[in-house]
């Protein structure tokens, strides 16, 4: 009997390191991922449109006024004080003022979860409401970094190329189910100039150890 040489295709999926828990996942180095309107590459797989930027082999680049946006919050997004663990991907290019990477939960409280570079120095800040906690070493200009958030209650862990942080805040998360916005917070004109190679939900706390190996599993596509 012969056997067949063609490969045999893998699904995109199979390409996530950790997908126990994952419920938002797009990653823009695949062509899948590129449309103008697309769906994530979960299973849960959230309608997403795209109004900029320009799409490239390690993922999305924004030139400070584009963003992606899902048309509505993604299934099982993590709302008031449950548990969850954002990565992601990414490479800033100019640092002449705050720049949103990440948000989600905009409501009348304001205690959403916002991800920006701080201007000039271009360090990880997680915010809710008006407490923020900064990581103290900021990535490499025009090059790619993971970041890695956790949040418990008060507590976040952040991480940024592997070196760790526990933090406090001083304000829990009160959100409803909402647009999660990348590259952009639109309701206060931010924005990000720079490339984001994936992004990632769970609705789950990750250890660090996970966030190490989804960070080795995944940086050939970016180092």
């Amino acid at each position: 009997m012969l056997t067949s040489l063609l490969p045999v295709s893998k699904s995109l999926w199979s390409y996530n390191p950790i997908p126990n828990g994952c419920i938002f996942w797009s990653p823009f180095w695949d062509k899948s991922q590129q449309s103008l309107v697309y769906t994530s590459a979960d299973p849960l797989r959230a309608t997403c449109t795209r109004t900029g930027g320009v799409m490239d082999g390690q993922g999305f680049t924004g030139d400070g006024d584009d963003d992606i946006v899902t048309s509505a919050a993604p299934p099982g997004l993590p709302t008031g004080v449950a548990d969850r663990t954002i990565l992601i991907w990414f490479k800033d290019t100019d640092r002449t003022g705050l720049q949103a990477v990440f948000f989600y939960g905009e409501s009348a409280a304001l205690k959403a979860n916002l991800i920006f570079l701080a201007a000039n120095s271009g360090v990880v800040t997680f915010s809710i409401n008006t407490q923020a906690v900064t990581h103290t070493v900021a990535p490499t200009l025009s090059e790619f970094s993971f970041i890695f958030i956790s949040v418990s209650g008060t507590a976040v862990e952040m991480g940024v190329n592997g070196v760790y942080e526990s933090k406090v805040i001083g304000d829990t998360p009160n959100t409803s189910s909402s647009v999660l916005y990348i590259a952009s917070r639109l309701s206060a004109g931010l924005y990000f100039i720079g490339g984001i190679g994936e992004v990632v939900v769970y609705d789950r706390l990750l250890t660090r150890a996970e966030g190490d190996f989804y960070e080795r599993g995944t940086e050939g596509r970016y180092r």
